[in-house]
């Protein structure tokens, strides 16, 4: 469903949200006007294992005070992980 930053604050407060497909205005790639949501009810973690592992093409933002970001936003460290050939989770990437 395609909401505003204040309906997704006002149904979903103090949450951690998945968006994708957001309208941006003209100029200004940060603060998106709407976004289509896809996840709600999980938390930063859940959707960055979707974003990194399940490579979901979603953005997360947080509906609270602060309005704070994840990837696709503004982060200061980033690890990946993958499955390796016997299925064991390994690091294969960290980013700063």
């Amino acid at each position: 469903m395609r909401m505003t930053r204040e309906e997704m604050k006002q149904y979903y407060p103090e949450q951690w949200l998945g968006l994708k497909d957001a309208i941006y205005p003209k100029d200004d790639h940060v603060n998106f006007i709407s976004a289509e949501v896809v996840y709600t009810g999980e938390s930063k973690f859940q959707l960055l294992d979707r974003q990194l592992i399940n490579k979901e093409p979603i953005f997360t933002w947080y509906t609270g005070m602060g309005s704070v970001w994840s990837l696709g936003g503004l982060c200061s460290k980033v690890v990946i992980y993958d499955k390796n050939a016997d299925g064991q989770t390994v690091k294969i990437a960290e980013l700063m």
